[in-house]
């Protein structure tokens, strides 16, 4: 990356994101609606981006976020459950959960 924009040179942070059951979500979407089922991985991405800053001090630590309640459902029936929140259950531990 010596040749990198300044843009993006910066030092590592932390902490990594693991979607638990990600994997699922994506099984369940099928290929007709393997795109949502990534829009909505990136979502919960962003939401836990969030609760989890990235910083330097955390770079060799990883958060856990539960997508239990997503992994169930397709991408076109969560968008009619209503909102969706990432919440924190521990000091690198989060869920998503609906209301």
């Amino acid at each position: 990356f010596e040749c990198a924009p300044p843009s993006v040179l910066r030092k590592a942070g932390g902490p990594a994101l693991m979607l638990y059951y990600a994997p699922a979500l994506l099984q369940n979407a099928g290929p007709s609606e393997c795109l949502e089922a990534m829009l909505v991985l990136a979502a919960v991405c962003q939401a836990a981006r969030h609760i989890f800053p990235c910083q330097e001090r955390n770079r060799e630590q990883t958060a856990t976020i539960r997508i239990d309640a997503l992994k169930v459902l397709k991408p076109s029936d969560i968008a009619l459950e209503g909102m969706w929140y990432v919440a924190r259950t521990g000091e690198l531990d989060g869920e998503v959960v609906n209301g």
